[in-house]
C-alpha cells in the first residue's frame, strides 16, 4: 500500500493529525502505517488539552469530510462504542465547522450564471448548519419564498475520492492481516462508506430522491418531505422549501418536552420507515437524528436525501415472513 505514492503527503497528513490528538498506538496497531511514522511531528499537545472522544471529534472534523462521514456513522453504532464516545461523535451530525459564505455565494453565482441579487430577495450570511459534505444557508427568492439553499463545499471532491481510496486500501489490509478484519470485515464498511460519499457529491441524485419521497408521503398526516426548487438546482447546489421546525436531536435533549410527546414523535419516525421500506421500497438512507425535522403537531420532516436505498418486493416479501 506504501507503494502508492501519489497519496503519500495525504497519509502523512493523517498520521500527523492523528498522533497530534494522541492516536499514534492506532497508527502503531496498523503494521502498514509503522514505516510512515518516521515522518510524524513530535507536536502532541493536543492529547493533554481534551479528553479521548472529544480528541476523536476533533481529529476527524480536522481531516475533513471522509472522516467526518466516518465519525457520522460511528455515532449510531452504540454496540461499538461507549456512551461518552457516541455522544461527542454526534455532534458531527449537524456541528461542523462552516466555510465562508463568500465562497458559497461564489459557488451559487457560478453554477446558476446568475448575481446573488438576480436570484434572492434576501441571502443569511450565518450558515444554518454545516455537515460533511456541504453547509446551509436561509435566504428568500425573489418572488418571496423562503428556501433552504444547500450549497457544496468547495474542492470538495478529489479530496474525497483520494481520501476512500486510502481507506479502503487500509481497510482491506486490516481484513487480510489482523483478527479485528475477519470479525469487522472493514473493507465491506469502506466500499459503503465510498458508496454514499460519491452519491451525497451528486445533488442532482439527491433532488430526485426527495422528489420521489415527496410524491410518495403527498398528503401524509405525519410526515412532510419539502419541495425541491429544481430550477435551481445542480450537481452542486442544492434549493428547497425552507422549513420552520426543531431539530430532533434538540427536542429529544430537552427535558420540558414530555415522555408522552417524545413517544408520539417516535412513533411518526417508525411509522415513516415502515412505510418507505415496507410499502415504498425506497427510503432516505440517512437516518440519524440530525436528518430529521419535527414540526407543527409533530409531524416529521426527513432532510438530506443524498443516499437512498431500494428494497425489492422478494427482499420485503422474504422479511416479512420470517418476521
Amino acid at each position: 500500500m506504501i507503494g502508492h505514492f501519489r497519496f503519500f503527503k495525504r497519509y502523512r497528513q493523517i498520521i500527523n493529525v492523528l498522533i497530534r490528538y494522541g492516536f499514534s498506538e492506532v497508527l502503531e496497531n496498523i503494521k502498514v502505517w509503522r514505516p510512515l511514522l518516521f515522518f510524524k511531528k513530535k507536536d502532541n499537545y493536543k492529547s493533554s488539552t481534551y479528553n479521548r472522544p472529544v480528541r476523536l471529534r476533533l481529529a476527524l472534523e480536522e481531516l475533513g469530510p471522509t472522516f467526518i462521514k466516518i465519525g457520522q456513522l460511528l455515532s449510531t453504532r452504540i454496540d461499538l462504542l461507549p456512551a461518552d464516545y457516541i455522544e461527542e461523535l454526534t455532534r458531527l451530525q449537524d456541528d461542523v465547522k462552516t466555510f465562508a459564505t463568500a465562497r458559497a455565494v461564489q459557488i451559487i453565482e457560478k453554477e446558476l450564471e446568475l448575481s446573488q441579487h438576480e436570484i434572492f430577495s434576501e441571502f443569511e450570511q450565518q450558515p444554518l448548519a454545516a455537515a460533511s459534505i456541504s453547509q446551509v444557508h436561509r435566504g428568500k427568492l425573489i418572488n418571496g419564498t423562503e428556501v433552504a439553499i444547500k450549497v457544496k463545499r468547495p474542492d470538495i471532491e478529489p479530496q474525497v475520492i483520494q481520501d476512500v481510496q486510502i481507506l479502503k486500501k487500509t481497510a482491506y489490509f486490516v481484513d487480510r492481516k489482523t483478527h479485528w478484519g475477519s470479525i469487522y470485515r472493514f473493507g465491506e464498511l469502506a466500499e459503503e462508506i465510498e458508496r454514499i460519499l460519491l452519491e451525497e457529491l451528486n445533488f442532482k441524485g439527491e433532488a430526485g430522491n426527495a422528489e420521489r419521497l415527496r410524491k410518495f408521503f403527498s398528503g401524509s398526516d405525519t410526515v412532510y418531505i419539502p419541495r425541491v426548487y429544481l430550477e435551481y438546482s445542480t450537481r452542486d447546489l442544492l434549493v428547497l422549501e425552507y422549513l420552520n421546525g426543531t431539530n430532533l436531536n434538540n427536542l429529544m435533549e430537552d427535558e420540558n418536552v414530555s415522555s408522552e410527546r417524545k413517544k408520539r414523535i417516535g412513533d411518526n419516525i417508525i411509522d415513516a420507515y415502515f412505510q418507505q421500506i415496507f410499502v415504498n421500497g425506497f427510503f432516505q438512507g440517512d437516518p440519524h437524528p440530525g436528518n430529521i425535522i419535527v414540526l407543527e403537531g409533530d409531524k416529521i420532516a426527513l432532510v438530506d436525501y443524498g443516499t437512498a436505498g431500494v428494497i425489492d418486493e422478494t427482499f420485503q416479501e422474504q422479511f416479512l415472513h420470517r418476521s
